[in-house]
């Protein structure tokens, strides 16, 4: 069984029941598509500060064999972007063993400590999508109220 190391999965690619086999998810965050998951076992949480995820892998605290990402297009040099996903994954692309990246139209080129050279990706695809986005318009619980 695959250990996926998420840092805020939002949807159900790695809890699906029929996948629980194959994939063991540890979650950064405890979102709302990991909670239910957390709750019956399927998946577990790692309580840490966002500030202190990329110590988990600088420090090999939590050791990766590889590191999904995902980048913008590369440039005429062939440096990619990591985007809007930079919080943690700049880490995680430093200490992985191994780079699997997804090439997405979609993610917006950014600028700072953000790029990865072609030269670095173990292995890509190309492929476009829009980028997986937190749902807001859900109704705000009476629970979620008093925590918030």
């Amino acid at each position: 069984r695959v250990e996926v190391l998420g840092i805020l999965p939002l949807d159900n690619t790695y809890t699906d029941p029929k996948l629980k086999d194959s994939f063991f998810l540890n979650s950064l965050f405890a979102s709302s598509a990991v909670r239910p998951c957390i709750a019956n076992g399927t998946a577990s949480y790692i309580p840490t500060l966002l500030s202190e995820m990329p110590r988990l892998f600088d420090e090999n605290i939590l050791p990766l064999d590889a590191a999904l990402i995902q980048v913008s297009p590369p440039d005429k040099h062939g440096y990619c972007s990591l985007g809007v996903s930079l919080e943690v994954t700049r880490s995680a692309v430093r200490n992985a063993k191994k780079i699997i990246a997804q090439i997405n139209r979609h993610m917006p080129r950014t600028h700072g400590d953000t790029f990865v050279h072609m030269n670095d990706i173990d292995a890509y695809v190309e492929h476009d999508e829009p980028l997986i986005e937190v749902d807001y318009s859900q109704e705000i619980t009476e629970v979620a109220k008093i925590i918030g």
